[in-house]
């Protein structure tokens, strides 16, 4: 199987049909990816949606909306182990992304 990053195969599409102009739609466009801050799914998803819209996004709501979602994940895990999914990762897992999500919210 090709690795769809080195071979530009397409890998997946996000289905924008239900989307609204809010920025709470675009919360989970944020990732933890390789902990390098960057944030290429949702530059390349308001490169078409703000130009498309004519309005501007502003990306330190949907950050703050991304955090919120990060603790509310947390919080569901009440009364379950380390190693448990409840919402797909483990607790390691949703703590590394609350603190990659506190730490991406400007001052």
């Amino acid at each position: 199987m090709r690795n769809p990053a080195k071979s530009g195969c397409v890998s997946g599409i996000f289905d924008y049909d239900n989307a609204a102009w809010a920025d709470r739609d675009s919360r989970y466009l944020l990732f933890d990816v390789g902990r390098d801050g960057r944030e290429d799914t949702l530059d390349a998803a308001l490169a078409i949606y703000e130009p498309a819209v004519g309005r501007f996004v502003d990306r330190n709501r949907i950050r703050l909306y991304n955090a919120a979602c990060a603790i509310n994940f947390l919080a569901f895990r009440a009364g379950t182990v380390a190693e448990q999914k409840p919402c797909g990762r483990t607790l390691a897992e949703d703590i590394r992304w609350v603190r990659a999500a506190l730490s991406k919210l400007a001052p």
